[in-house]
C-alpha cells in the first residue's frame, strides 16, 4: 500500500532568491527588442521519499551472515525475512519532506512590433536550463517516478527538472488586409463589401523536447527501487527507424552491477519536439453603425504535424515504459499530445458567426 504523509518537521516554507539583468532598445517605427538573464535559486522544495526502506545496516549484516543472498532486492527486500525495513506494515509509504533544491537560469529575448499598417508582430524566445533533485511528490509527469532512486542519497537524482524546456520559441501575429473602407484598394462599393475586414492571425511554438528517465531491472544498491543503468552504447535513433521511435534503442543500456547505481544520469534523455502553428481568418461586415457581422475561421494544428508523446508513455500511471523490463514500449511513442481540452492532436477546423451590436 503506497501511503503519502507531510512531515511537518521538515515541512519549512519554501524560498527563491532570484537575480536577473536586462536590456530594451527602441528600434524605431513602433519596433522593440529585449534580451535578460534570469536566474533563480529555490529551496526547501517538496520531495518525496521513501518512508520505510530496506535500511542499509541490516540489509549488510544479513548479506554478512549469510541470511540474506546477494541477488534479493527489490520489492523482495520488504516482504521476505529477514526482515531489514524499519517497519513490517507499511510497503512503500512515500513521506514528504521539504528537502529538494533546484536551479533555474535563462537567456530570454523579445522582439515586438506594435499593431501598425495593419501589422503586429511578436516573437520571444528563451534559451533555459532548469536543474533540480525533487520531482513532484504526488504527480511525476508521464512514466517518470515520484520516489528518488535511494532515499538515503538524493545526490543521485539531481539533473534536468522534468518540466525543463531548453529552447522555446513563440510567435504571434496579426495582418489586416489592405482591402475595404479606409483603406487605399476597393475601398468602395461591393469590392469594399467582399474583400474589406478580413484580418488573419497566429500563434506558433517551436519547443524541445521535454527530459525523461529511464529504469533498469535492477534494484543494485538495496534500496528497495530498480535504479538506472549503464549507458555503454550509443543512444543515437538508428537510421531507418520507425517514426515512432522517438527515443534512444534499448541497446545501448545495460543492467548495472550489484554494489552501485547505474553510471545513467536522471532525466538524461529529451522526448520529442514540439511544433505548432495555429491560425484564425475573421471576416467583419458593418451592416449598420451598431450592427457587426463576424465570420471566424480556426485552425488548430493548421500544418497537421503528428506530435508524439514521450517515449514509453503508455498513459498508464502504474507503468513504466521507459524500463528495461518493457523491452516492447522502450523508445517508443505510443501515444500524441491533444489539444488542451482533450480532443485529437490531429489538425481541427472550426467555423463560426455571430452578430454582435
Amino acid at each position: 500500500t503506497e501511503i503519502y504523509t507531510l512531515s511537518l518537521h521538515d515541512a519549512l516554507p519554501i524560498y527563491t532568491q532570484s537575480w536577473n539583468v536586462g536590456i530594451q532598445r527602441q528600434l524605431g517605427n513602433g519596433m522593440a527588442f529585449e534580451v535578460d538573464y534570469v536566474g533563480s535559486g529555490t529551496h526547501r522544495l517538496f520531495q518525496s521519499i521513501d518512508g520505510n526502506p530496506p535500511l542499509p545496516w541490516l540489509v549488510a549484516a544479513a548479506q554478512a551472515n549469510g541470511s540474506l543472498a546477494l541477488s534479493v532486492s527489490g520489492g523482495k527486500l520488504r516482504v521476505a525475512p529477514p526482515h531489514v525495513t524499519g517497519n513490517q506494515v507499511f510497503f512503500e509509504p512515500a513521506v514528504i519532506k521539504s528537502i529538494g533544491n533546484g536551479t533555474y537560469n535563462a537567456l530570454q529575448s523579445v522582439f515586438t512590433r506594435q499593431f501598425s499598417r495593419g501589422v503586429q508582430f511578436q516573437a520571444a524566445y528563451t534559451y533555459s536550463h532548469a536543474i533540480d533533485d525533487a520531482s513532484d511528490p504526488l504527480n511525476a509527469v508521464a512514466d517518470n517516478r515520484n520516489l528518488p532512486r535511494n532515499s538515503f542519497n538524493l545526490k543521485e537524482d539531481r539533473g534536468s527538472s522534468d518540466y525543463d524546456l531548453r529552447h522555446r520559441l513563440i510567435l504571434n501575429y496579426v495582418l489586416e488586409l489592405p482591402f475595404g473602407k479606409g483603406h487605399a484598394h476597393f475601398n468602395r462599393g461591393f469590392a469594399s463589401r467582399v474583400l474589406g475586414g478580413w484580418e488573419v492571425s497566429g500563434l506558433s511554438t517551436f519547443q524541445s523536447g521535454r527530459p525523461f528517465d529511464i529504469y533498469s531491472s535492477l534494484d543494485s544498491e538495496y534500496t528497495g527501487l530498480t535504479n538506472r543503468p549503464d549507458l555503454v552504447g550509443n543512444p543515437s535513433i538508428p537510421a531507418g527507424s520507425l517514426r515512432t521511435q522517438t527515443g534512444p534503442p534499448i541497446t545501448a543500456f545495460a543492467v548495472q552491477p550489484f554494489g552501485r547505481p547505474g553510471n545513467l544520469g536522471r532525466n538524461t534523455f529529451t522526448g520529442p519536439r514540439y511544433y505548432d502553428t495555429d491560425l484564425s481568418l475573421v471576416k467583419n461586415t458593418h451592416s449598420a453603425e451598431l450592427l457587426n457581422l463576424q465570420f471566424r475561421a480556426e485552425c488548430f494544428n493548421v500544418l497537421n504535424r503528428i506530435q508524439f508523446a514521450q517515449p514509453g508513455d503508455t498513459g498508464n500511471q502504474n507503468t513504466w515504459g521507459n524500463s528495461l523490463l518493457s523491452p516492447g514500449t522502450f523508445d517508443q511513442s505510443l501515444m500524441t499530445v491533444t489539444q488542451q481540452d482533450g480532443t485529437t492532436s490531429a489538425r481541427q477546423i472550426q467555423l463560426a458567426l455571430k452578430l454582435i451590436f
